[in-house]
């Protein structure tokens, strides 16, 4: 997770709020799983649970740290042949731009290895948008076409540069605000992965969470 200085408190609670869904999920599907946290800046650093819902915001970004750091971990700690790996990101996509073609290199080989992959682009401009827009579309690998002007017509950020990586081991959402967590979750894992979920229990607070970091052969990456 992006917990850079332009990660406002808004942006964290959004980011943190989603990430809270996937462990209701986790829950939900795994009798055990090992989760994985990484929070970065311009350098990535693997934390605790309890930091990664409390770390300040501070410094730039260079999101390629951060996917450095997983393919490491991974390669030390959790190799493919053995371990169901499931990775998934989040910030408000803001980077250095010479470092969007490394995060798209890096992006190709942890999909790869991946059995889903997601990224979350949290921007406040996206707020009442998806309202506008036939839900079937709404999360598909191009912006919509009433989200701000610069999305599409800058193709340098990292939404437009990963379009080419998006397919059903690669998936894209925004959240502009909380309304969006849930419809986000759906565009990743389908209504049938929802099922039983109890969305009355969906408190978005950016809180510790019962830890279920046990050991099995399924694996979540959050950074």
């Amino acid at each position: 997770m992006d917990v850079s200085g332009s990660m406002s408190q808004e942006r964290k609670f959004l980011a943190r709020s989603f990430f809270f869904l996937l462990y209701q999920f986790l829950n939900h599907k795994y009798e055990q799983v090992e989760v994985i946290f990484i929070s970065h800046s311009t350098n990535a650093e693997r934390v605790s649970e309890d930091d990664f819902f409390k770390i300040g915001t501070t410094g730039g970004t260079i999101i390629s740290s951060c996917l450095d750091l997983e393919l490491d971990v991974v390669e030390k700690e959790f190799h493919p042949n053995s371990w169901n790996i499931y990775s998934f990101y989040c910030g408000d996509g803001e980077n250095w731009s010479s470092d969007n073609e490394k995060c798209l290199d890096l992006f190709k080989e942890i999909k790869s290895i991946s059995q889903l992959t997601g990224y979350c682009e949290i921007n406040e401009h996206y707020k009442g948008l998806a309202d506008e827009v036939d839900e079937n579309d709404l999360f598909h690998g191009t912006p919509w076409g009433t989200f701000s002007a610069w999305k599409n017509e800058e193709t340098d950020n990292l939404w437009s540069k990963l379009n080419p990586l998006c397919d059903n081991k690669f998936k894209k959402v925004m959240i502009g605000e909380s309304n969006h967590i849930w419809r986000a979750f759906h565009a990743l894992f389908g209504g049938k992965a929802s099922e039983g979920l109890d969305r009355s229990r969906f408190i978005p607070l950016g809180r510790k969470n019962p830890s279920c970091c046990r050991r099995s052969r399924s694996r979540l990456a959050s950074y």
